[in-house]
């Protein structure tokens, strides 16, 4: 199980609060374990139109909640390699941005 203090937890936060410096409305939750995380921003399009462009991509996402402001995404680490996951974050990001 993984601690707050396990370099792996505190890579999963770098990676994505690098990756979404550029929306200052962003929050991260972290789960218990700390392999997942609930990222929140801001964002005007649908959540179906976000998943679709992700699966063109290769990416699944699961969505735990939208509003027409903000849409929240589970982020998880326990399917993908480390090495993957900042790229991950950046595909992530090109795509939120559009």
């Amino acid at each position: 199980m993984l601690r707050s203090h396990d370099p792996l937890h505190h890579y999963l936060i770098l990676s994505v609060t690098n990756v979404m410096a550029a929306s200052s409305n962003c929050t991260i939750q972290t789960g218990a374990a700390g392999t997942s995380l609930a990222l929140t921003i801001p964002y005007a399009r649908t959540g179906l139109e976000l998943k679709k462009e992700a699966r063109m991509h290769g990416m699944s996402l699961l969505i735990l909640e939208e509003n027409a402001a903000t849409i929240t995404i589970l982020l998880s680490c326990s399917s993908i390699t480390t090495d993957d996951f900042a790229p991950a974050c950046q595909l992530l990001s090109r795509l939120l941005n559009k």
